[in-house]
């Protein structure tokens, strides 16, 4: 039917439950109880929410659909632990979410837009307002803002929450601490993604490159704020937001009222949202030269805010984990493993010829990680994980085991790892936080 046919078309969409998103015919969402653990599997395909307009990332569920998705009282009395499964993982890597994303379709087009009219990619015969390869969705939870907030703070009734999921090409582990405001201990999540089980990224080609180069250079130290201690903050109720001020450091605790051109265009534009939603990351700082001869100059916060500013509504810190694991455990796991790489470094020997020999050993190895992209931290690979939980002095603790075989030149074995020795592995406790580990932000403070 051509495109002018609209009777056709709500028809078609109201047969296939399109027509009402809020209340569709048919809903795959559904819940599962697995001895103490409560599982919310989540549809977040069909009720998505596009307010925002198809130009913007969709808010992966819409109000109602969180609401029903994630009920008011939702645990059974004698609930350990409450299992969360979304396709788009919920605490994903942010440099991939934010930066890569966005980009790799753009450069997709580029590439193909001279091909010819016949090829499949070729962005002149799309008419849609999304542009791009279509495999490519931008469907993170943390494009939609609003949306991703929403999520966190339904899902903090919950208390503790581990996080299922895929669909993105790579496994990880992450975790997050969420205070509301008024509570006495954090909620706490953990987020645990295995993606994808045999679709490789595209060695050696566009695709491959560009999620691998922007996670190398994280792990290199280079966007290695992207991974640890993310903090960020926010403001709900009208009222509260309107006593939101920034005050400008001109001198060591010495303060005066911000003007528009002392703040920075991104906690400007964040400001003027409601609700507010801060991230601490990149908080703008000066350098202070010292009054005293000889001592070290000062490095504050150029930017805080004001000292009777009300308690944010929520703060939260998230982390990526690493495999912990010592590197004469984590090699005996590797196929092709290069030779004497598999020998740990010597605590405080650094001196000696062993510790010149390690030194050539961390540049090995280093060689080694930029062809082959095994780190601590991120399995590129595809893979197949294995989730175990263990109780350790009144603590549980969540195991993310992953299997897999990195298909390197001229493999010493065609094991893919064992239950013992997997090729990575991340653990993480399950415990709330209390309120005395709640992260600070940038106050006003006058000795």
């Amino acid at each position: 039917r051509p495109p002018e046919d609209k009777a056709f078309t709500d028809k078609f969409h109201t047969a296939l439950g399109f027509a009402d998103f809020t209340n569709p015919p048919v809903k795959w969402h559904c819940f599962l109880k697995i001895s103490q653990a409560r599982v919310f599997v989540l549809d977040t395909r069909t009720r998505r929410d596009f307010s925002f307009g198809l130009h913007f990332p969709p808010n992966l569920l819409g109000k109602k659909a969180l609401e029903e998705q994630i009920p008011d009282n939702a645990l059974p009395f004698g609930t350990a632990l409450a299992i969360v499964i979304s396709g788009a993982p919920v605490l994903g890597l942010s440099a991939i979410e934010s930066i890569g994303q966005p980009i790799i379709p753009r450069v997709l087009d580029t590439i193909h837009v001279f091909n010819s009219a016949d090829e499949e990619s070729n962005i002149k015969k799309r008419i849609g307002v999304h542009k791009g390869r279509d495999s490519l969705d931008v469907e993170h939870w943390s494009l939609h803002e609003a949306g991703f907030e929403a999520m966190l703070k339904r899902c903090a009734t919950l208390k503790r929450v581990l996080f299922l999921s895929g669909d993105v090409h790579y496994g990880v582990t992450t975790e997050m601490d969420y205070w509301a405001k008024d509570e006495s201990e954090a909620a706490r999540f953990v987020q645990v993604v295995s993606s994808s089980l045999k679709n490789i990224k595209p060695e050696g080609q566009l695709m491959g490159l560009l999620p691998s180069g922007i996670a190398q250079a994280a792990l290199a130290g280079g966007l290695n704020r992207e991974f640890i201690n993310l903090v960020s903050i926010g403001w709900e109720k009208p009222e509260d937001i309107e006593k939101v001020k920034l005050r400008v450091q001109t001198e060591p605790q010495v303060f005066a009222d911000a003007k528009s051109v002392d703040i920075p265009l991104r906690v400007k534009y964040l400001l003027s949202k409601k609700p507010v939603f801060i991230s601490l990351r990149d908080w703008p700082l000066k350098q202070f030269d010292p009054k005293v001869p000889g001592e070290p100059p000062q490095i504050l916060n150029r930017i805080v805010f004001k000292k009777d500013v009300p308690e944010p509504s929520f703060r939260w810190k998230m982390n990526v984990l690493n495999d912990e694991r010592p590197d004469s455990t984590r090699f005996k796991a590797m196929a092709s493993t290069p030779p004497d790489l598999d020998a740990d470094l010597v605590a405080n020997d650094n001196s000696s010829a062993a510790y010149e020999r390690g030194l050539e050993r961390i540049m090995k190895r280093g060689a080694f990680y930029s062809r082959s992209h095994i780190n601590r931290t991120v399995n590129w690979y595809s893979h197949v994980a294995i989730i175990d939980f263990e109780r350790k002095d009144d603590q549980l603790f969540t195991r993310q085991s992953a299997f897999f075989y990195p298909f390197l030149e001229e493999p010493d074995t065609d094991e893919s790892g064992n239950y013992e020795e997997p090729f990575l592995r991340t653990e993480v406790s399950l415990s709330a936080k209390p309120t005395s580990e709640k992260p600070g932000f940038p106050l006003e403070q006058i000795s």
